[in-house]
């Protein structure tokens, strides 16, 4: 049997394209073995629901040769990631009993090449973190294969196994204020989830802004396979939830008193608040970076953590990373959030390359976790299919 021995070249680049690594890779060495973490500092170090990543198979010197940031997560791990555009590029692992030292690659920041399974999920680890099985619910059968993707409690071979779908907590907690942080707490918000349903509550369903749920005023979260977003953050899907400035503000407990008042409820003010020379010491680490001219993805300096996506055109609201939640009820924060099963938004991006099967997928396994549960479809997914079917 002829084995296939060309080389592809692969891919590794940023969001503003300042940083772009480049390696040969043989076709015959793929897949690439990809693990998912969904551990707690994974989720608020990114902003995503899970970390995804596989071993560098390129030079490791231009790495540390480079210009880019590096933030210690902790003695054993750092992270390198862009200091303009927050893309999270590689992560250096110590092992501090073999004494090795590896270096991985986000799979949200490789090149799309059309080389079918080209990355193969090999294992989710730290389920446990996220309590109601998080993300692993669809994410646990990523080919064509019947063959579930192990989930581990903890570090892979060294916990128990654990069903994400099993995980789920029965009875869910009131919401009222869900924190919102980074990783290094650089950025420390909190999200006024009762006092957002209390709105809406009192208004009309027909003047309910457009990521509401008109039946329990809960929050539209999101799938979105869009490139830029994908770059930025390092994850192949990102999960954002959008909510109104105003129902976002700084912890009563924040330790620095300002007489600037409370979180800024527009963009525009957002924008000035943050270039400001006096600007709110509870801004902590937060700016941004302007991918295009109306638009302004904020991110923590220090962690590259991403927080919003702005657009000039929405001055009311932003996109909120679902990963910086740290809701009582679970990391899909589901007292907060109506999760949009079945709705891929730019999965345009992603056709003709690896990610279109592995983007397709996860689609559908997220309408087989609904349809299990017995669940009727988003008002924001019906509303998506009849606009779709109406073109």
């Amino acid at each position: 049997m002829a084995t296939n021995t060309k080389d592809i070249e692969l891919v590794a680049q940023c969001l503003c394209k300042s940083n772009t690594f480049t390696t040969q890779v043989s076709q015959s060495s793929l897949p690439l073995e990809a693990t998912f973490c969904h551990c707690d500092s994974c989720r608020h170090l990114t902003g995503a629901m899970q970390s995804s990543s596989v071993p560098w198979p390129g030079p490791t010197e231009p790495i540390e040769g480079s210009n880019l940031a590096q933030y210690e997560v902790s003695e054993k791990l750092t992270l390198f990631f862009c200091k303009t555009c927050s893309s999270p590029m590689f992560c250096r692992w110590h092992d501090m009993q073999d004494k090795t030292t590896t270096y991985h690659v986000p799979t949200g920041a490789l090149s799309n090449n059309n080389v079918p399974s080209m990355i193969r999920v090999q294992r989710h680890m730290f389920v446990s973190d996220a309590r109601d099985g998080g993300s692993a619910v669809w994410l646990q059968k990523l080919d064509d294969s019947e063959t579930q993707i192990p989930c581990w409690e903890g570090w892979p071979s060294r916990s128990e196994q654990v069903d994400p779908r099993n995980m789920d907590i029965a009875e869910k907690p009131s919401v009222d204020d869900v924190p919102v942080y980074c990783h290094c707490k650089g950025v420390n918000l909190v999200f006024r989830s009762g006092a957002a349903k209390a709105e809406f509550s009192n208004t009309a369903k027909d003047k309910l802004p457009w990521f509401v749920d008109p039946e329990n005023y809960r929050l539209l979260a999101s799938f979105d396979a869009c490139d830029s977003c994908r770059i930025s953050t390092g994850a192949d899907v990102f999960n954002w939830c959008f909510t109104l400035l105003r129902h976002l503000d700084f912890p009563s407990s924040a330790d620095q008193l300002s007489e600037q008042g409370q979180f800024p409820n527009n963009t525009p003010a957002l924008k000035t608040a943050v270039i400001a020379n006096n600007r709110d010491p509870r801004l902590g680490t937060l700016t941004y970076y302007s991918s295009s001219p109306n638009v302004q993805r904020y991110f923590c300096s220090k962690c590259s953590a991403t927080v919003f996506y702005a657009v000039d055109s929405r001055p009311d609201m932003v996109d909120l990373a679902i990963g910086l939640l740290q809701a009582n009820d679970g990391a899909r924060a589901e007292g907060a959030l109506t999760w949009g099963l079945g709705m891929m938004v730019w999965d345009g991006d992603v056709k003709g390359g690896w990610r279109e099967s592995f983007v397709d997928i996860i689609k559908n396994n997220a309408v087989d976790w609904r349809v299990t549960n017995g669940w009727p479809k988003a008002w924001a997914v019906i509303a998506r299919e009849k606009r779709e079917a109406a073109k």
